[in-house]
């Protein structure tokens, strides 16, 4: 190792150390870091998620969704992980209609998302909900995932809506 500062010379191991150093992520969800909710850009278009994922085709009144990326992996080396989180707010009576494209409703599930992410998302819903600081649980019927196209997804029914989380991965 002596040897090989010597050949290079200390000015371009300080260059390279210090341009090592300034490549951290910039990633809001980075584990260690608080995600801050005014960071987190909520969508409401169905047509740009349909894009990503699967929508339910009938029922479907409003969405609101957010991507994060991933927090165990950089962001600036392709491809990038992410997690969408998205609530669908359900016309009441078109549940049945919903639930011929996504299945019937099972068992009462809780599925775990971040506390920034419900704040954003559910808005005033998620006021109530049962967190531990970091994450808010949401309880409900939960659904099968497969009319997502993605594997390790949720969907767990939420007052009048529906909540997905999946991931997705950038080219």
């Amino acid at each position: 190792m002596k040897r090989l500062l010597r050949a290079l010379g200390w000015p371009l191991v300080v260059a390279s150390l210090s341009t090592s150093a300034s490549c951290s992520r910039k990633n809001p969800a980075e584990k260690g870091r608080t995600m801050d909710a005014t960071s987190l850009e909520v969508k409401t278009d169905i047509a740009k998620l349909g894009k990503y994922m699967s929508v339910p085709p009938a029922g479907v009144e409003s969405v609101r969704w957010v991507a994060v990326p991933d927090p165990d992996q950089s962001t600036w080396v392709p491809p990038i992980l992410y997690r969408f989180y998205v609530y669908y707010r359900i016309n009441p009576a078109m549940w049945p209609e919903v639930e011929k494209t996504i299945g019937p409703a099972r068992e009462h599930e809780t599925m775990s998302i971040p506390t920034e992410v419900a704040a954003v998302l559910l808005e005033s819903l998620a006021d109530g909900l049962p967190h531990d600081g970091s994450r808010v649980r949401v309880e409900g019927p939960g659904y099968d995932t497969t009319w997502l196209g993605t594997s390790k997804s949720a969907a767990v029914r939420y007052r009048d809506g529906l909540l997905v989380t999946a991931p997705w991965q950038s080219d």
